[in-house]
Order: structure tokens, then C-alpha cells, then sequence
């Protein structure tokens, strides 16, 4: 739901891209 809010995007980008890298 944070997500949609729009706030903090760029630590919830940043997060997301971790995530990522894990499942790569």
C-alpha cells in the first residue's frame, strides 16, 4: 500500500532493486 501512496519512493525503488539482485 506504501508503494501506492508514492511516498519514499526512491527508498521503496531502492529496495525493489535489492530484491531483484536476491532473486537474480
Amino acid at each position: 500500500e506504501w508503494l501506492r501512496s508514492g511516498y519514499n519512493t526512491c527508498q521503496v525503488t531502492a529496495v525493489w532493486q535489492v530484491d531483484q539482485s536476491v532473486v537474480e
